[in-house]
């Protein structure tokens, strides 16, 4: 990201006061990590005394705004007619909380809301315009109301991300990522394929691109690693995990953790054939050596399937095993007797075979 959008997603609110508590008498926030929803720009001012009204058609500017992005229509640009050299503030109407932006790349504005953005060239106001942002089609996310609910207080966090998917996983609408703001409305959202995306994990990188996670629903590939740009909305990098034969089953899991500028962590299934026949699970579940006994005889060994630390240069976008946590748990040394395994598909181009889930990691650091 360049110089334009290190301003959006920086700063700090106290460093905004102080720049301009003595120019304007308005309220300032800090814009951290999303994107403006597509807008409208709107020409009149509803609902505004008539003095208001001519005052505000009088400036000597025109603010015109444009969609640059195809693939993200949160994301606009901002410039004055024939002015150069001004700042932009915007908030939705009603608000009092104003975000200002020293570039022309607008942020933060609510899903499917009335906007006020003004430009201003030093403390002279130069232009203002309404907009009205768009929906995205999902009715579930385009309500105008907020779509979190903040119990009590004030949140602690101006933005909060999460995973979110409008349908089930049969049949999914939509699947992406959601940010909120304090008072719960959608001011950035990424979406993923409907038809091949599981589930996301995601985390932010210094340079305020975004590190993900894809388990996909499709066997080649099954998953995918990925670094978004958040205002084009596009993926910059994009490795798909196609290596997958049954005897080495490998898919991306549960974990997307930024270790370093250019380095984040995940996790691998990784399956073993090598800790015996069904008698090997007996110590651990007798029922499912049992079942596998009955489905695949008294020869044949136990496809137990555990988890594989990787760490991924997301520079030279190469991914190196760390280690496997069959190094240091297995189950015929550390036998855990309980209720907590279960049988996990390992599903490849080739065929789809059933394993003994050994393992079940959630969260890495390195």
């Amino acid at each position: 990201m360049g110089e334009a959008e290190e301003y959006l997603l920086g700063g700090t609110e106290d460093e905004a006061k102080e720049e301009r508590q003595s120019r304007w008498d308005v309220s300032k926030v800090t814009v951290l990590v999303v994107l403006v929803l597509a807008v409208a720009s709107m020409s009149v001012f509803v609902g505004r005394p008539q003095a208001e009204v001519a005052r505000l058609a009088s400036l000597p500017g025109r603010l015109r705004l444009r969609r640059p992005y195809a693939q993200n229509v949160l994301c606009y640009e901002a410039e004055v007619e024939g002015v150069e050299d001004v700042e932009f503030a915007y908030r939705p109407i009603g608000s009092t909380q104003w975000t200002w932006s020293r570039t022309k790349t607008l942020c933060r504005l609510r899903l499917k809301s009335a906007h006020e953005v003004r430009a201003y060239r030093g403390s002279e106001l130069v232009a203002s315009t309404e907009l009205m942002t768009e929906g995205i089609g999902i009715t579930e996310l385009d309500d105008e109301q907020p779509f979190g609910t903040v119990l009590s207080g004030r949140s602690s966090f101006p933005l909060v991300t999460v995973q979110h998917i409008v349908g089930s996983m049969d049949e999914t609408a939509w699947v992406g990522l959601l940010t909120l703001d304090r008072e719960g409305y959608i001011v950035w959202y990424h979406e993923f394929n409907t038809s091949s995306t599981s589930y996301a994990v995601f985390d932010q990188r210094d340079d305020f691109n975004v590190a993900v996670m894809v388990e996909m629903t499709t066997v080649a590939p099954n998953s995918e690693l990925q670094v978004i740009d958040p205002v084009s909305n596009d993926a910059l990098v994009s490795i798909p995990q196609e290596h997958c034969d049954n005897t080495t089953y490998a898919q991306y899991s549960h974990e997307a953790k930024v270790v370093s500028s250019s380095e984040m962590v995940t996790f691998s299934y990784i399956n073993r054939k090598d800790y015996g026949d069904y008698r090997s699970l007996e110590p651990l579940s007798s029922q499912m050596a049992e079942d596998w006994l009955q489905r695949q005889g008294n020869e044949t060994p136990v496809e137990y399937v555990g988890d594989k630390l990787v760490r991924w240069d997301m520079v030279s976008r190469r991914t190196e095993d760390v280690y496997e946590i069959f190094d240091f748990l297995n189950p015929l040394d550390n036998v855990l007797q309980g209720s907590t395994y279960g049988w996990l598909d390992t599903r490849c181009a080739v065929d789809t075979r059933q394993g003994v889930e050994g393992s079940h990691a959630r969260s890495a650091a390195l």
